[in-house]
């Protein structure tokens, strides 16, 4: 029995230590990310504003290349490299004109 009561009074204990844990710091759910208002940026305390948080990255398009490169002088397989190197979606079963269209329409 003495087993059973020391088990008791552990989850008692857990429990009161959990309710005052979660009840000591009210919880504000106008905000979506969590310690916003402690937020250190380069010396600055205080919510972060739009000029401290980094420009998003953008992906740049490939440039078309075709006037530097001969185009119409190349191989199918180096075709479909170039094709490939530039991301441009070309495969095998394809016909010459076929890749070189593609490859000119980006």
């Amino acid at each position: 029995m003495t087993v059973e009561y020391i088990i008791g009074a552990a989850i008692v204990v857990l429990v009161v230590a959990m309710i005052i844990k979660y009840t000591d710091k009210p919880v504000d759910m106008d905000h979506k990310a969590p310690n916003v208002h402690n937020v250190q940026m380069k010396g600055k305390v205080g919510p972060a504003t739009a000029a401290d948080k980094p420009a998003p990255k953008t992906k740049k398009k490939a440039t078309k290349k075709a006037a530097k490169v001969d185009l119409g002088g190349m191989s199918k397989n180096d075709l479909l490299a170039y094709a490939k190197k530039n991301g441009v979606k070309a495969n095998a079963s394809m016909k010459k004109a076929d890749i070189l269209a593609a490859i000119n329409n980006g």
